[in-house]
């Protein structure tokens, strides 16, 4: 696998990306990832429930809580991502406190700051 994401870095470009994925995955998969990305989004972009972003992007509530793990306990790299790409200056505050409460648990091991996060 570690083969495969290093050789994902020589994607250039949107047409490349869309034309490598488009050939690599299903119609359902890529709906599944885009799906899983807007989820994302929600969260850090909204303080609604996981139960309002599930019904608003037609997802299941457990699919809206595995992405909410992700996003919140992961590795950082969704809120990498969605630091990049997010406009408004709420979600951008949202981020920050986040990646500050990331910070903390790495130092403590806790995982309580998640607690007003995660929905």
């Amino acid at each position: 696998m570690e083969q495969w994401f290093k050789d994902m870095e020589s994607l250039e470009g949107y047409e490349e990306i869309l034309k490598y994925f488009s050939d690599l995955l299903t119609d359902n998969e890529l709906r599944m990832l885009a799906q899983r990305w807007h989820i994302a989004r929600e969260l850090i972009s909204t303080e609604d429930s996981n139960i309002e972003i599930a019904e608003r992007v037609e997802a299941s509530p457990s699919t809206v809580g595995t992405v909410a793990k992700r996003v919140y306990y992961g590795m950082g790299g969704l809120l990498g991502l969605l630091g990049k790409v997010l406009a408004s200056a709420e979600e951008k505050k949202r981020l920050k406190e986040i990646k500050k409460a990331m910070k903390k648990k790495k130092r403590d091991g806790s995982y309580s700051y998640a607690k007003g996060y995660f929905r």
